[in-house]
Formats: structure tokens, sequence, C-alpha cells
């Protein structure tokens, strides 16, 4: 069954507009989910390969993976000193999701972008040979 893709989102620049990217994102997601009733989110990014190659990731954001959930409960805490919390579970857990989802969008958009760096730079290369062939050829042709 395909699906339609909702929305697709340039790369930041630069590190510094990873941070208000990945905010849009979580905005967008909201609404979606509580205005719209989306209920499946998956992201779709490029992470780098070799130079200038790289490779299609695809992450399910949301529901959060129920397997994914249940293995988490089933690991024994790795120390002796259990967290406590005073806040209502249910927002404590909608606030972990959030926080996992943040994580998750800023690394797809970190490991973006020299994926899409390097095939900018590539595509440069490639270009600037063009020319510089072009030139060569009206070059030969005026003589």
């Amino acid at each position: 069954m395909g699906r339609v893709v909702e929305t697709s989102l340039p790369v930041p620049a630069s590190v510094a507009g990873i941070v208000p990217a990945v905010e849009d994102v979580l905005r967008a997601i909201d609404k979606w989910h509580f205005e719209e009733g989306v209920n499946l989110v998956v992201l779709f990014y490029a992470r780098p390969a070799s130079g200038a190659w790289y490779r299609i990731h695809g992450k399910r954001l949301s529901p959060a993976d129920e397997e994914w959930i249940n293995s988490l409960r089933a690991r024994a805490w790795p120390s002796r000193a259990i967290p406590m919390f005073i806040m209502d579970e249910a927002q404590l857990f909608r606030t972990l999701i959030h926080e996992y989802l943040f994580v998750s969008l800023f690394r797809a958009f970190a490991e973006s972008m020299p994926s899409e760096n390097a095939s900018r730079l590539a595509s440069m290369r490639s270009r600037s040979e063009i020319s510089r062939t072009a030139c060569r050829a009206l070059s030969a042709e005026s003589r």
C-alpha cells in the first residue's frame, strides 16, 4: 500500500540550523497528530556511505514502536539507584517520547548534512569539469 509524502524538508545549511529545524518538525508532528489525526510518521533521510555516496534511511517516529518499548521494560535497571519521579506517569512518558523524537530528528539532520554537502561538492566538480571542457572546445574553434 502506497503512502503520500506529506512534507519534504531541506537540510539546514549549518549546524546552527539543526535545532530550529528539529523544533519545526516537532511542531508539524504535533499538529498532524492532534489536529489531523495522523498516527503514522516515518522519517527518511540520507546517511553518509562513502565519499559523495549516501544511503536513504527510514525511521518510524510515530507511533512509538511497541516492541522497542517492551524491550526497554524487560531490561534490568543498570544500577542499584532506582530513579524516582513525582510527575504523572503518562506525562513523564510523553515527555520522554518527545525527547526521543528530538534526539532522533537531530541525529537525522546531523547525518544528512555531510551527505548533502558531499553531493553538492560532487555536482559542482562535475559542472566545473563540463565548463572547462566547453571552454577548451570554444577556444579550439576560435583558432
